[in-house]
């Protein structure tokens, strides 16, 4: 993939290898494309925006399966669940 990437950046398509892994992020999660920001250009003129995306995406998609990880190890073995009070702080 890196050399993938770097021929297409000696042209200015360095976008072009990121438009195709985001499209294979939508089919894997069934993700809706939105109308009004498509791939294609999210990925060519916004690409540090499009990368933070994909990146808050799948961390909270490993968020939410470790936590549903946890919640049936705690539910197979009859442990109680231990909940952090939350800390505010001013």
């Amino acid at each position: 993939m890196c050399s993938i990437y770097y021929f297409f950046s000696c042209f200015g398509y360095c976008w072009f290898p990121h438009y195709f892994k985001r499209r294979t992020l939508r089919r894997k999660y069934g993700l809706q494309e939105d109308p009004n920001c498509p791939d294609c250009p999210a990925t060519c003129f916004c690409a540090p925006c499009a990368i933070c995306q994909e990146a808050r995406f799948l961390k909270r998609q490993e968020n939410e399966r470790s936590n549903a990880y946890v919640a049936s190890d705690v539910a197979r073995h009859n442990m109680p669940a231990v909940v952090q009070p939350a800390t505010h702080r001013e």
